[in-house]
Parts: C-alpha cells; structure tokens; sequence
C-alpha cells in the first residue's frame, strides 16, 4: 500500500490497485526504511493483501530522516533506527557491535525448550520483514537470532532455520510456522506447506497468531480466528491449485470464503476454480450470488482523521468487474488449459 500520511493513531495508505483508503492502526505496525512494516497482513475489498505500506516520496538518501520523523508517532517502540543500523554495519570486533563470539557456544538450538524454539522461530520470521531491529521480549533470543541473521546467506537460509527450529514440535503453532515456512520458500516446496497446513488446521487454536485489527466492510474489526483461517485456507489452496489440485483447491478456497465472506477475494478464487474445472456457469453463479450479499451494498465510511464521509463501494467494483470478465469468457468459448510443471516437487 501507498503511504498517505500519519497522526497519533493511525497510517493512512491508499490501495494502488483500487484506490481504497485504509486507516491502519499503529500499533500493528513497525517503521522501515521504504515506509512501514505491517505485523499482520491488511486485504483490501478488491482482494489484494498487502504487508509493507511504502511512502513513494521517500528516495534513496532521504529514507533514514523520514523514518526518524515517523518514529514520534511510535515513540513507545522505543526504536532507534541509526543504533540499529550500527549494528548489522559496523564491522566484527567494533566496540559498538553485539559480541557473539560465544553465542554459538554457549546455547545448543537444540537444548532450547519448545517453547524458545517456536519465539525464535517467531523472531526470525518477523526479521524477513522488519529493517529496524528486534523487540525487547527476550534479549537473549534475540542475540541468538541476530547471529543466524549474520550468518545467513539468504531468505531461504532463515527460513531453513525456520523449519529445523520447529519441523519436530507437535504443537499447533510449531505446524502453522512450518507450513508458512514452506509457503515462502516457493513452488519447490508445495507439498510440504500442504502437509504441514493440513496438520495444523486439524486444530487451529486461538493462540497460534497473531493479534491486531483489519479494515473489514469499512471498518477496522479485531482479527479473529475466522479471519486468520481465511488466509490460512486461502494459502493452502494457492499450494493445491499450484499442484493443478483443483478439488482441494475448491474445498480451501469455500472454506476461506465461509471464515471471510467480506472478502471479495474469496469469491473471486472460487470462481476461477470452477472456470479451471470446466464449470464456468457455476463461476458466473457464484459472482451473482456474491451480489446478493449484504457486502455488496456501497457503505458509508467515516475517516477517522477528519470525521469526513466517502462511499466505500469496493466489493461491488471487483465482483461486478469480474462477473463482467467472466462472462467475457464463456461467450468467447474460454477453454483453460494448464501448463507443464517445470520444477521438482520436493517429497
């Protein structure tokens, strides 16, 4: 998303895909060089989901004094961005630099209880996101988690990390992060994400994520466990329909669309589901019915910076675009056809 501007409470970002403005808290949220990082995925009405909301004013230079001015309104965080930057700059053996010489040899990985595993598991899967450092939760963890940054070569080596940390924990959460884990690291790894998703959605629990708000039909609603599992499902049916597993992929898909149904996004994969199965007449009949739904109504939306009103009509814009789309395509004789799977899939 595209930064706006910014008060007390809140960072105000503008969807580029649809042009929808959202009001994100800030406490849900953390300063970057580019803009901001958000803790938890935002989704627009259009159905884009974003986690970065970046300030395309900010240039190459220019970025560290836009964060420092930022940084007033998050004051609580206690975070100091040039302290931060030393950090990971200053060269081994700086007298400004954490030591880790003994780091490595005073803590095993594997001698860490469960528990230590999945929070620094949990602190190295947010540092793929964060520039600015790490909280202050648990120091020591901390320290061991800024090593493996160090050390490692790329995403992919912290996300390996990730999977060793937490592959052996049978517990709800360690599967979650896993299966996110295999998520990130791509087509390659699709079935592992669908073992370990499937496994946690056995038992999803109110503990395994993270708390924060969403904008849902104009408003900024707490996650529940019902949205989480909506982007739950709606990853585990991207990896079946990478797989060309589009019967699993539908059941995710309506299962995502059941936990969300604001989303228009949901409605919109179920529907190309279909279309991929050959049914698109059952496609066009569920973007109908998605018009009946109370979501579909253009809402009156208040801005909370300034107490002004704008309609917000986003889920009728998507659903009516690709209603219109789709109908496009079955009086054109549309035909889908799949394309070879170049990779190896790991088993």
């Amino acid at each position: 998303m595209k930064f706006i501007k910014a008060n007390d409470d809140f960072i105000v970002a503008k969807c580029p895909n649809c042009g929808n403005i959202k009001h994100i808290l800030k406490n849900t949220c953390f300063p970057s060089k580019e803009g901001f990082i958000l803790n938890l995925p935002v989704s627009c009405e259009c159905g884009c989901v974003y986690d970065t909301i970046t300030n395309p004013n900010v240039k190459s230079g220019k970025s560290l004094n836009f964060i420092t001015k930022i940084l007033n309104i998050f004051a609580h965080k206690s975070i100091n961005i040039s302290s931060q930057e030393e950090k990971y700059n200053d060269k081994k053996g700086s007298n400004t630099s954490p030591n880790y010489s003994n780091t490595s040899k005073e803590i095993n990985l594997n001698n860490l209880s469960n528990n230590a595993k999945l929070e620094l598991a949990k602190i190295l899967f947010d540092s793929l996101k964060l520039s600015v450092g790490f909280g202050n939760s648990n120091s020591q963890l901390n320290k061991i988690a800024e090593k493996i940054l160090k050390e490692a070569k790329d995403r992919h080596k912290i996300l390996d990390k990730i999977i060793e940390l937490c592959k052996d924990i049978d517990d709800p959460k360690a599967y979650l992060i896993v299966g996110r884990a295999y998520v990130w690291k791509g087509a390659k790894f699709r079935k592992e994400a669908i073992k370990y998703l499937e496994k946690y959605l056995i038992n999803p629990t109110e503990d395994s994520y993270e708390k924060g708000y969403v904008t849902r039909d104009g408003e900024n609603v707490k996650i529940t466990l019902e949205i989480h599992l909506f982007w739950v499902y709606s990853d585990l049916g991207k990896c079946y329909e990478g797989e060309y597993d589009f019967d699993n992929a539908l059941r995710c898909y309506k299962l995502a669309n059941k936990m969300d149904p604001a989303m228009p996004s949901g409605y919109i994969r179920i529907a190309q589901i279909y279309t991929k199965l050959g049914q698109i007449d059952e496609a066009i009949k569920l973007l109908e019915q998605a018009k009946k739904t109370p979501y579909y109504q253009p809402k009156k939306v208040k801005n909370v910076l300034d107490n002004s009103y704008h309609i917000d009509d986003s889920f009728k814009v998507v659903i009516d675009n690709s209603l219109k789309d789709f109908i496009n395509k079955k009086e054109k004789g549309y035909v889908y056809r799949p394309r070879k799977i170049k990779h190896n899939i790991v088993e």
